[in-house]
C-alpha cells in the first residue's frame, strides 16, 4: 500500500443531530472530555507509556465487537453510540470504505498540556515485500478524529499531529471535528497543546480479509484490562 495521508474537515457536518444526543460534534466532544481514562500505553516496545486511554471497541478473538470492558464501568450503550456514530460519520465522507475495512480497536488518547509522545507505527512494516499474508495483515489505515475544543485554538497552541515522510515532517492541525486519515506504517507521533488537554478518537483498522489475524495478535490480557479513573476536566 503506498503510503498516504487525507484530511477530512467538518467530519459531522454543522446541524447534524440525533434525537437521542442533540448535536453530534459536541455529544462526541462532550464525551471525549467526560469519559473515564486509564494509563497509558508505550508507542514503542521500550519507551516509557504516554498519555491516557479510553477504549471503546474491540474485536475479540471470535471477530466479534466488544464494548465497555476496559472503562471501569462507563456506560456500555454510550460507548456502542460513539462508535455508530463515528461509523456512520466516515461512511458519509468514505461511502465504499467499509465495504474493505473495519474497526478492530476504537478508542480515545488523552494528553495533558506539555505533554510528549514519540514517534510510532501504528502496523509495522512487512519484513517479506513478496509475503501476500504480511501484506494484507500490513494495509492498515488510522483514523484520528479531533473532537470540538473547549477553547479557542489557534495554532500558537500547538498539538498538531506530526509525521515522518520522505525525509520530512509533515504536521496536521488538529481542527475541531476533523479527521485525519492515514497508512498505519507511516511513523507520527502527537505534539501536545501549550495549556489544554489533547484528546483524539483513534480508530484502527484493517482489510476485512486479515481481520482474524489481526485479532490472534491482541493480547487477551490488554483486551480483559479493567483499570480505569478519571482525568482531571478542564
Amino acid at each position: 500500500m503506498k503510503p498516504t495521508i487525507q484530511v477530512a474537515d467538518n467530519l459531522f457536518p454543522s446541524g447534524s443531530a440525533l434525537p437521542e444526543v442533540g448535536d453530534i460534534s459536541q455529544f462526541v466532544s462532550d464525551y471525549c472530555y467526560d469519559a473515564l481514562y486509564m494509563y497509558g500505553e508505550s508507542d514503542n516496545p521500550f519507551d516509557t507509556p504516554t498519555g491516557l486511554t479510553h477504549q471503546i471497541q474491540i474485536l475479540d478473538e471470535q471477530g466479534m465487537n466488544r464494548f465497555d470492558h476496559r472503562n471501569n464501568g462507563q456506560n456500555e450503550e454510550q460507548c456502542k453510540m460513539i462508535y455508530n456514530i463515528f461509523m456512520t460519520g466516515v461512511g458519509e465522507r468514505y461511502p465504499k470504505f467499509w465495504d474493505l475495512y473495519q474497526i478492530y480497536r476504537l478508542y480515545i488518547n488523552y494528553f495533558g498540556p506539555r505533554e510528549q509522545a514519540n514517534f510510532h507505527r501504528d502496523c509495522d512494516i512487512p519484513d517479506d515485500p513478496k509475503d501476500e499474508a504480511e501484506q494484507n495483515h500490513a494495509n492498515q489505515i488510522t483514523l484520528l478524529y479531533y473532537p470540538k475544543h473547549r477553547f479557542d485554538y489557534t495554532m500558537d497552541e500547538g498539538g498538531c499531529t506530526e509525521f515522518y515522510m520522505d525525509d520530512r515532517v509533515i504536521g496536521i492541525p488538529p481542527t475541531g471535528n476533523s479527521m485525519s486519515y492515514f497508512t498505519s506504517t507511516i511513523l507520527h507521533r502527537a505534539t501536545p497543546f501549550r495549556s489544554h488537554s489533547r484528546f483524539t478518537i483513534a480508530a484502527k483498522c484493517c482489510l476485512r480479509s486479515s481481520a482474524k489475524v489481526v485479532c490472534d495478535g491482541i493480547d487477551e490480557e490488554f483486551i480483559n484490562d479493567t483499570g480505569a479513573f478519571p482525568h482531571g476536566k478542564e
